[in-house]
């Protein structure tokens, strides 16, 4: 039976956190970056099946780079190099979306083309890095490898919560017209939490980082 635990119960705990609030940021930027390319695009179901599309593929390519990091950097803080230009890049989403919407000839571009353009351009990044992850906690968590199966579980159970999660705040914070008891808060406030949160969640590798050595030593 081979040992593969890198991780103590804080440790293990702050990981299932980490995979939630990442699995929480990847759904909302999905779903406020079908309403950035809104005015642009329209709503339609184009739209929307390229945003989702991009996001699938981001996600499967971080799975898979994420699984072989953790195999060869054992140390939560790897990641925390990797989640903090993630964050920053999600913070200013508006600004980096500005010069590929404002292509000439987009307004004139198959809205599916163009739509996946933006969206694998402006989101493709981020959700790439949140992607990795899940993998890359079920690596530190595992006590053993006969324990790997229950440990995946619980890390994908608590990364498609957050998702969940992320489906249904969004629509709590998306302003409506004569509602007002629903906070207004605008697209960009949106992206700059989103982004602040996945430079917590880089520190929270850190941190993550200092258990280990003190469970070590």
């Amino acid at each position: 039976m081979t040992e593969t635990q890198q991780l103590g119960w804080p440790g293990r705990v702050s990981a299932l956190a980490l995979v939630f609030l990442g699995g929480f940021t990847v759904m909302v930027l999905e779903v406020y970056g079908a309403y950035l390319m809104r005015p642009h695009f329209g709503s339609s179901q184009e739209v929307w099946l390229a945003m989702i599309g991009m996001v699938m593929v981001a996600l499967s390519a971080g799975y898979y780079l994420g699984g072989r990091l953790a195999d060869r950097f054992q140390r939560a803080s790897f990641l925390t190099w990797l989640l903090y230009p993630a964050g920053v890049f999600i913070f200013f989403t508006e600004q980096i979306a500005a010069p590929v919407l404002g292509l000439e000839w987009m307004a004139t571009a198959n809205v599916v083309l163009a739509s996946t353009l933006v969206s694998t351009a402006v989101f493709l990044p981020p959700c790439f890095v949140l992607g990795m992850l899940a993998p890359y906690m079920i690596r530190l968590c595992a006590r053993h490898l006969d324990h790997v199966g229950a440990v995946a579980g619980r890390v994908y159970a608590a990364s498609t919560m957050g998702s969940i999660a992320g489906v249904f705040v969004p629509v709590l914070l998306i302003p409506q017209t004569g509602n007002t008891n629903v906070p207004r808060l605008s697209i960009e406030q949106i992206f700059h939490l989103a982004g602040g949160l996945t430079i917590g969640l880089g520190v929270l590798c850190w941190v993550m980082d200092r258990w280990m050595e003190a469970d070590e030593a």
